[in-house]
């Protein structure tokens, strides 16, 4: 009787561990293609690959664990697991021929943002404007995203001082 007792109350545990897995499992992702959505300048188009892998992933990581919970057919759960081991390594892959490009924007953002935040404070003349305008231009597109960054951090931390004093 004991035992009985043991195994319905484990698998009370491991069903339920299952459904608030996949809750979480399900919840990343959404997060994360929200923050893809309303904010797309701040990961550049190269990586967003890399994000949808990884939203992939996790829903299947997701899918797993919602089909033990519910107990479906064996072949269900090994199929499932299949494609996530499958998406798994291919997003591991990516990461790593991604990881050294990631490193230098982001090296070449923070270098940025220094550079921004030792010039003075821009004024809002319009020849001071087309001055950075033409400076932007001179600079490779895919470093724009970075400029933005730094630019933005800027401001918020220029906006920070003003509140604090």
């Amino acid at each position: 009787m004991l035992s009985d007792t043991a195994t319905s109350f484990q698998s009370f545990i491991d069903v339920t561990s299952d459904i608030f897995i996949a809750i979480a499992y399900f919840s990343i992702p959404l997060e994360l293609l929200y923050f893809l959505k309303h904010y797309p300048t701040t990961v550049p188009n190269k990586y967003k690959s890399i994000v949808i892998m990884f939203a992939l992933f996790i829903v299947l990581c997701g899918l797993t664990h919602t089909f033990n919970a519910l107990h479906l057919s064996i072949n269900t759960i090994i199929f499932t697991k299949l494609s996530t081991a499958i998406i798994s390594v291919i997003t591991a892959m990516a990461l790593f021929i991604l990881i050294p490009s990631v490193l230098s924007f982001l090296s070449y953002a923070k270098a940025l943002e220094e550079e921004v935040l030792t010039e003075p404070e821009p004024s809002s003349s319009p020849e001071i404007k087309a001055y950075l305008n033409k400076r932007r231009s001179n600079i490779n597109p895919r470093w724009h995203v970075a400029i933005d960054y730094a630019m933005t951090n800027r401001r918020i931390s220029s906006q920070q001082n003003l509140v604090e004093n």
